[in-house]
């Protein structure tokens, strides 16, 4: 709902199309920005010899006050625009060291997968089939492993979707 009310502060610049009623500005802070910006006005809101009423208001709400205060953004300086730079050289290697890190898990459950179907290969070389608890072994080695298949398939999912 930003933008839809009233704009009381009128530009003091008599050609400005924000000196037209209804083209004005929300906050009397914009209205200074503005003059300071298009017109390169510096010091009070108003040009010689032009008022605005929204300015004579401004100084009625706040009788206390016999100035107002004008506050300037600061200018970006070259340290500043490359610190910007930098972060965001900084974002982008971020994403790239998880997406290395994502790859270094994947190769190293890769790893891992291989080193436990080698040991099930050794076990199964070496079975008998009278100990049942070998067996049993044999068959929870087999699940981890398709545990792990899925794992990974479910990672290189996620990386396949960067």
């Amino acid at each position: 709902m930003h933008g839809h009310g009233d704009k009381p502060h009128l530009c003091t610049y008599h050609d400005c199309e924000r000196s037209i009623p209804g083209n004005g500005f929300p906050r009397r802070w914009n209205l200074f920005d503005h003059m300071r910006r298009v017109h390169n006005h510096q010091g009070q809101a108003s040009s010689p010899g032009s008022t605005s009423p929204a300015l004579s208001s401004a100084s009625s709400v706040c009788p206390g006050q016999s100035t107002l205060t004008i506050r300037k953004r600061r200018t970006s300086s070259s340290s500043k625009a490359e610190a910007m730079k930098r972060t965001k050289s900084n974002h982008s290697s971020k994403a790239m060291t998880s997406a290395n890190m994502q790859g270094n898990q994947l190769q190293s459950m890769q790893l891992v997968w291989h080193q436990r179907k080698a040991a099930l290969n050794a076990r199964m070389a070496a079975l008998d089939p009278t100990d049942t608890a070998a067996l049993e072994r044999i068959n929870a080695d087999c699940a981890m492993l398709q545990t792990m298949a899925m794992s990974m398939r479910s990672q290189e999912t996620v990386q396949s979707a960067h």
